[in-house]
């Protein structure tokens, strides 16, 4: 890629920022080295990894990144059987944990990130070198003492020596005979031997090895004879100690060159995936999309938005931008500080973030892989090679023009400034042509009024401005297609302070020069300025209306779904309550028809149909689709003897005494008489209201038996066919007497009934969970089932 492209878009302030979210030195140095591929296989595999990284992160799936430390050197050195330090080799294996906690990762979450699982493969795993090393060390890295039984026994006999020697020390320096050479009843150590401090003048009081002098030349340090035998003990031990040490470090150095290539192949693996969850991270802090590659050679962006000002600006304009599809030369112009050399940044930013496998921060994109990316932009005067900023930039644009083929990006800031403008303009016109005619993608800024035209006289070439407020009089940064742009000098000028005379004298230049663009574009901007209002306004009332409608339909639909829940579970359990009534109703009356006792008959109906009665208002504000609607009875016309229906029990009755003037009737049910209220009686459903007596038979008939549910069920014996009928009644009865948890007798036999009655269990709506039979049930003879 060009070095001076990646220089003019700012290229290494992208990486800058992406290495930030790397977690290690390898992962960061690996992201300055990106590659900018142009194979499109491999731009989709890197766009695929930070897909599936990115994916990972937004569903909460943490890779295990823990310590990865770049090991590469002392690595390399266990090759050689030199000796490693304890941290280098603690380093390394705390890297192989990460190493092997990584590739567990991925092989667990390997349905959701396939790619990543693939190259994980090849991270490297050895729980037995990795355990070998870090059980011989501390946390600190300091070597334990179970690091070999040797090395145990060794530190153990040294304590004792050190010991030994320092009692001998304390009754040396506390002794009448020593004591008072002493400068102070201490000792301390000089070159790894334990001395007394003596003062000089009693040197030859104590005998021993002189070690140190002190600095004032007044103390000896001298090691006593009494205690040289006892140094040399514990010095001894420590080099035997240093000995068995360097052994240890030896071996565990050995067993690490014996995978030195694995551990350095599985490191390279470790900076990319570390990289990878980079471009992840990167991508949710820029709100970025991974794009779609095209083949037809061109480029489609949809709010897209500058990578760089999203670190530094919290409102970036977003702006649409495509070219290449009906035209290969994009023309930018309009308002200084308007935004044109940042749409034209922005789109070479987004098309090498693509190429690097970096999501782009855009709502939608299509990107052609181009083979070259070449950009001129910003002021290039050399000041050592004696260019002026002219010169600077056409050296530049001659080396565009040399190698561009048709497979090239072209990005060009002002072309032509510099000079005469009547000679940058038509220079400028001879650059695009040429561009054109080699089929190149060309983006350009430019102020000059002729290249403008070039769109309306010259096929492959569009306009495009940046708008620029009439209002306000500042940019709105929103990039303008189809439409060519005027530069708003005199306007900024007289922003900047330029007076207002001088300011309306340019203007009425500008207006009156031969070349009538000027007017036109004056026009042209006010009445776009207008339409893009309009648009906006339109846009805005969309967006809410849409907003709205989709916040309505949602709190309609939660409403509802709410509402069918709560009165389904409401149903069900009202159901079973004026069941478990009625089955009461039932047994009361038969035992009345048994004893025929009036009294009792009359008080037990009302008490019952009190409760039912309760049931039914408790639900009348929930429950109106399950109420049932009753034609009332026309008290004008019916007469005794005529059937009524009585809504609480849902019975026909026959009225005996007509309504008094409390609005009390006296009805018969069966051999049952009583009294109710009129309201609480309605017209018989299904036959005719008058002259229709209960005969004999239909009070013979009449009969209340209360179900008695048993809680188990016996299939044995039974076609499988033939048993699943019966469970399917059986819980439909069961499910209405709430009765739970209940028991299936299928017997053991060939396991077919079994199996059957289980299915059945697992799909039933009634069933929410079931069970074998304990030993104490039946065991596996026997299925437990609870209802829902």
């Amino acid at each position: 890629m060009n070095e001076r492209t990646l220089k003019v878009l700012e290229w290494t302030t992208v990486l800058e920022h992406l290495s930030k979210h790397a977690t290690s030195e390898i992962g960061k140095r690996r992201c300055f080295d990106v590659e900018i591929n142009i194979n499109p296989s491999i731009i989709k595999q890197e766009q695929g990894y930070t897909t599936q990284a990115k994916y990972l992160i937004d569903h909460m799936l943490y890779p295990p990144m823990g310590t990865i430390i770049n090991v590469y050197q002392p690595v390399s050195l266990s090759k050689l059987a030199s000796a490693l330090k304890n941290t280098e080799l603690t380093d390394i294996a705390k890297t192989i944990q990460t190493s092997r906690l990584l590739k567990s990762f991925f092989s667990r979450e390997q349905e959701k990130a396939q790619a990543l699982y693939e190259l994980s493969k090849g991270l490297f795993e050895n729980r037995e070198l990795e355990d070998n090393i870090l059980d011989t060390f501390d946390e600190a890295g300091n070597m334990l003492d179970s690091a070999s039984p040797e090395l145990k026994n060794l530190r153990n006999s040294l304590k004792d020596r050190i010991a030994n020697l320092k009692n001998k020390l304390n009754n040396l320096v506390s002794s009448s005979g020593i004591s008072k050479y002493l400068q102070e009843s201490v000792y301390t150590q000089r070159d790894g031997r334990y001395v007394v401090p003596v003062k000089i003048e009693f040197k030859a009081h104590v005998q021993g090895i002189v070690h140190d002098v002190s600095s004032s030349g007044a103390t000896l340090f001298i090691e006593p004879k009494a205690v040289v035998e006892l140094n040399n003990a514990v010095r001894e031990t420590e080099l035997k100690i240093d000995a068995e040490v360097r052994r240890i470090l030896s071996e565990l150095t050995s067993k690490v060159g014996e995978y030195a290539d694995d551990i350095l192949a599985g490191l390279e693996i470790l900076a990319e995936i570390d990289f990878i969850f980079a471009k992840a991270k990167y991508s949710i802090s820029i709100k970025g999309i991974e794009p779609e590659l095209n083949t037809g050679k061109f480029l489609s962006f949809k709010k897209m938005r500058h990578p760089i000002l999203l670190t530094v600006i919290n409102n970036v304009v977003p702006n649409d931008l495509e070219i290449g599809k009906k035209a290969n030369m994009l023309i930018i112009t309009g308002s200084n500080t308007g935004g044109k050399t940042v749409t034209l940044k922005t789109a070479g930013l987004c098309v090498l973030m693509a190429k690097a496998g970096l999501h782009i921060p855009a709502v939608e994109a299509s990107i052609y892989p181009f083979e070259n990316v070449f950009a001129d932009i910003g002021d290039e005067q050399s000041v050592i090679q004696s260019l002026s900023t002219f010169s600077g930039h056409m050296i530049n644009i001659i080396n565009i023009l040399n190698n561009t083929n048709d497979k090239s990006l072209i990005i060009l800031d002002e072309v032509g400034a510099g000079t005469d403008p009547s000679e940058g303009s038509a220079l400028a016109q001879a650059v695009l042509e040429s561009l054109h005619k080699k089929s190149a993608i060309t983006l350009v800024s430019t102020h000059y009024g002729e290249l403008k035209s070039l769109a309306y006289l010259k096929e492959g070439f569009q306009n495009a401005s940046v708008e620029f407020d009439t209002e306000t009089l500042e940019p709105t940064y929103r990039l303008l297609i189809d439409i060519p742009g005027k530069s708003n000098a005199i306007t900024i000028a007289k922003n900047l302070g330029l007076s207002e005379e001088i300011a309306q004298k340019a203007q009425e230049i500008y207006l009156t020069q031969k070349d009538p663009t000027g007017a036109v574009l004056e026009g042209l901007q006010d009445t776009q300025q207008k339409l893009s209002k309009n648009a906006q306004a339109v846009e805005s009332a969309k967006e809410e209306l849409e907003k709205l409608e989709k916040e309505y339909g949602e709190r309609l639909e939660k409403i509802k779904t709410e509402k069918k829940k709560t009165l389904n579970v409401y149903k069900k359990k009202f159901e079973s309550d004026i069941e478990k009534a009625r089955a009461e109703i039932r047994d009361i009356l038969e035992e009345i028809r048994i004893t025929r006792s009036e009294k009792i008959a009359r008080r037990s109906f009302n008490r019952i149909a009190e409760v039912e009665s309760d049931f039914r208002k408790t639900a009348a504000g929930d429950e109106e689709e399950f109420e049932h609607k009753y034609d009332p009875v026309d008290w004008g016309t019916v007469k005794t003897g005529d059937t009524v229906l009585v809504k609480d029990l849902k019975q026909n009755a026959v009225i005996l005494f007509l309504p008094d003037k409390n609005n009390n009737v006296q009805i018969q049910i069966g051999m049952l008489k009583t009294t109710v209220k009129s309201d609480k009686l309605a017209k018989a459903k299904g036959e005719a209201q008058h002259g229709q007596k209960l005969n004999s038979k239909e009070r013979t008939n009449y009969r209340f038996s209360r179900t008695e549910m048993n809680n188990t069920l016996d299939l044995r014996g039974l076609r499988v066919e033939d048993a699943l009928e019966k469970v399917e009644y059986y819980l439909d009865q069961v499910s209405l007497a709430n009765l739970s948890p209940v028991y299936i007798i299928h017997g053991h036999g060939t396991g077919a009934l079994r199996e059957a009655v289980r299915e059945y269990l697992n799909d039933s709506p009634y069933v929410s969970k079931y069970r074998s039979g304990e030993p104490s049930e039946g065991g596996d003879g026997v299925s437990v089932a609870e209802l829902a």
